[in-house]
């Protein structure tokens, strides 16, 4: 299948390859993970768009790859997903089988001059419980590994096309020459944006983006938060703009340079990712930051709450070298059992499909705010993380996991 280049601009997808450059040469930084977790993992299987087909293969291990962020939506065990009784040998008729937003992201693979896309749906077998615990542990290094991921953000499901005809933004930009001091002779352009769409992108001071992304139907996917963290760049489709994130830069089709850290309460965390210099108390406050905005996204599956930051933790525990405890740190959880339902002082109530203990926040689907971390202790209470609280002692804690970072066995 060929995406007819008026869903996409010839003009953007000049964009997107020019932005793919410029972070390949120009960016060490975003081609440096510090913690080398990930270095050796890639997929198993992975969906081979060459010659106008579209198909399921083994992975040769070094071909580069594009990885896909996408919402399922209400049929994710639809016929077009991978399954014992269809991964061997499959191969698609696309225009028939596959839903909008995979046609799409196959359609932007070709585009940008790429052979090669991994989509969870169609990569992992579905059906299989020992193949998705497999690939669910996988799943970081894919996305770190990967070339670029494509961030459906304009469709709400894989049923909804993310390259429609986007919304009117009615956006002009007007230059106007200036001299650049009151006396000088030198010109520079003055460059002002026109937008009739103020009422659209709400309170967010990134504007467009905080319209287009961070408030996206995909922004309250579970697992959105460590593919965004892990995955070195990003191509976003909002429903206004094409907009770019790396590790360096966020970028948006219009030229607009955003000037803030990227990613909120996700900085921290990335700074862990490219400094190896960054303090073991620094990890500890990353991860609660962390799981103040990962507890109240949303899961299709319940028993998804701890593979999905599974890649996150393991970070975490390569900078500290301490022992994780269903979401929690032996040596930190002293302050780490200081969490609270977000949203009411009530008592929290267990889910029905036990997946973490009791006093884990991940035994719970509301959305927790840890109210004790480093950064928020006194001077007088601040102390080595090496030596025991004076008001806690762990006597004894034993966690039987499937794996370290992601199912436990209750």
């Amino acid at each position: 299948m060929q995406i007819p280049l008026g869903a996409v601009d010839q003009g953007v997808v000049d964009i997107a390859r020019e932005w793919i450059w410029t972070c390949q040469t120009k960016h060490p930084n975003c081609e440096r993970e510090a913690t080398g977790l990930f270095r050796d993992i890639t997929p198993r299987r992975i969906v081979d768009v060459r010659n106008g087909t579209v198909k399921v293969s083994t992975y040769d291990k070094q071909s580069p790859y594009l990885t896909l962020s996408h919402r399922w939506g209400k049929d994710p065990q639809g016929s077009w997903v991978s399954n014992s009784s269809n991964i061997n040998g499959r191969e698609f008729d696309v225009e028939d089988e596959l839903p909008s937003t995979i046609q799409d992201a196959i359609g932007i693979t070709r585009l940008l001059g790429y052979d090669f896309i991994w989509i969870d749906s169609l990569c992992i077998v579905q059906d299989d419980p020992d193949d998705w615990a497999t690939e669910a542990g996988r799943m970081s290094g894919i996305y770190a590994n990967s070339t670029l991921t494509i961030s459906a953000d304009a469709a709400a499901d894989d049923s909804e096309s993310f390259l429609c005809v986007r919304a009117a933004c009615s956006e002009a930009f007007r230059s106007f020459p200036a001299r650049k001091k009151k006396d000088s002779q030198e010109r520079i352009s003055i460059h002002i944006r026109y937008t009739n769409r103020m009422q659209d992108v709400g309170p967010f001071d990134g504007g467009i983006f905080g319209s287009d992304i961070l408030d996206s139907p995909l922004r309250t996917r579970g697992w959105i938060l460590q593919e965004r963290i892990l995955s070195p760049r990003i191509l976003h489709f909002g429903k206004h703009l094409l907009f770019w994130e790396c590790r360096t830069s966020c970028l948006a089709e219009d030229e607009h340079t955003f000037p803030y850290e990227r990613r909120e309460t996700s900085v921290p965390f990335l700074h862990l990712l490219q400094n190896s210099a960054e303090k073991r108390i620094d990890a500890y406050n990353a991860w609660a930051y962390l799981v103040k905005e990962y507890s109240c996204k949303e899961l299709s599956r319940s028993d998804d709450k701890l593979p999905a930051l599974s890649g996150l933790a393991q970070v975490i525990a390569s900078r500290t070298g301490d022992q994780y405890l269903a979401g929690l740190w032996r040596q930190n959880l002293h302050l780490d059992l200081h969490w609270e339902r977000k949203d009411s002082y009530q008592m929290a109530e267990l889910t029905s499909l036990w997946r973490a203990p009791s006093w884990s926040w991940a035994s719970h689907d509301y959305s927790v705010v840890h109210f004790l971390t480093h950064d928020g202790l006194t001077a007088s209470s601040s102390q080595s993380l090496d030596m025991p609280d004076p008001s806690f002692e762990l006597t004894y804690v034993d966690i039987i996991p499937e794996s370290p970072f992601t199912n436990l066995v209750g």
